[in-house]
């Protein structure tokens, strides 16, 4: 049987502990944050472009395929 000061301290330790695993967390999420984000818009944009290349391919670079994807190549490196 536990006293009641024994509870609190466990109490208050569990609380701290708590507090520095929400901090980790959190600095976790921020860091990698704007990376997730950048991945995700990254592979939309791949997704969009690639579902529209016999359209820009044939509006853009006079039906080149080799012409379209150069294109995005060049806008991904940018």
């Amino acid at each position: 049987v536990q006293s009641s000061s024994g509870s609190l301290q466990f109490e208050a330790v569990w609380s701290r502990a708590q507090a520095a695993i929400m901090a980790h967390l959190w600095a976790l999420v921020r860091q990698w944050w704007p990376l997730l984000l950048g991945n995700i818009l990254e592979w939309y944009e791949f997704g969009v472009y690639g579902s529209l290349t016999k359209e820009l391919s044939a509006n853009f670079f006079r039906n080149s395929a080799f012409g379209t994807w150069s294109g995005f190549s060049v806008t991904f490196l940018l």
